[in-house]
């Protein structure tokens, strides 16, 4: 897979590889985020032209390299929509915890530049 990453003004997003979504799975403690982490890695495996659209993204601050959470795709729909599920770090334990479910529209009108930079 080519390295690819969405840099920001301040952090860095990019999707992990395999083995570091091994890594993650290993070291993930709760059952549930572990089988989902696990499903994800099964979809890359499977799909591996749609790599970035099942793939863990890691976050991180450019300052420090400091983690802040992960995004979590689960594939490109038929529509060509995509379902994110994003997540904070410990390290923000400050912030009230809870997830968030982000319904895009169809690629088209709201991912033009993230599908012109990972193709489907």
């Amino acid at each position: 897979m080519k390295k690819v990453m969405v840099e920001t003004n301040r952090m860095n997003i990019y999707p992990l590889s395999l083995d570091r979504m091994d890594e993650v799975i290993k070291n993930e403690p709760d059952e549930e985020m572990k089988k989902a982490y696990g499903e994800m890695k099964e979809g890359c495996e499977k799909h591996p032209e749609q790599y970035v659209w099942y793939a863990i993204w890691y976050m991180e601050l450019k300052a420090g390299n400091i983690p802040v959470g992960d995004l979590c795709f689960k594939g490109l729909e038929e529509n060509g929509s995509v379902e994110i599920v994003p997540a904070l770090s410990d390290i923000f334990s400050d912030f009230e915890e809870h997830e968030v479910h982000i319904r895009t529209l169809p690629r088209r009108h709201t991912l033009p530049r993230l599908t012109d930079k990972f193709p489907v």
